[in-house]
């Protein structure tokens, strides 16, 4: 799979929408987390180190949900999804 298809995948994810709402930290975030399970965990692990305040979550996600693919760690028909899924809790970081 190449990486432009992958990226146009992830283009749309309004989950990651940043709002100019406070955001609750790490605790929290880590809380918000440990309800997620498989792929979506995968991507909160994978992203959440990246993450702080003024992150641009969205290429942030789109980077390290593209390496997930590509290693094999995480499937392409499920990516978006799961991101969705990840997506709150890595707010919780900003």
């Amino acid at each position: 799979m190449k990486k432009s298809t992958l990226l146009v995948l992830l283009v749309a994810l309004p989950g990651l929408a940043i709002s100019g709402a406070a955001f609750a930290g790490k605790p929290e975030a880590d809380a918000c987390a440990a309800k997620l399970e498989g792929e979506a965990k995968l991507i909160y692990e994978a992203t959440s180190p990246l993450v702080q305040p003024g992150t641009d979550l969205k290429a942030v996600v789109t980077e390290a949900v593209t390496n997930l693919v590509m290693g094999g760690n995480i499937a392409k028909d499920t990516a978006e999804t799961n991101a969705k899924k990840a997506g709150p809790c890595l707010q919780k970081l900003m």
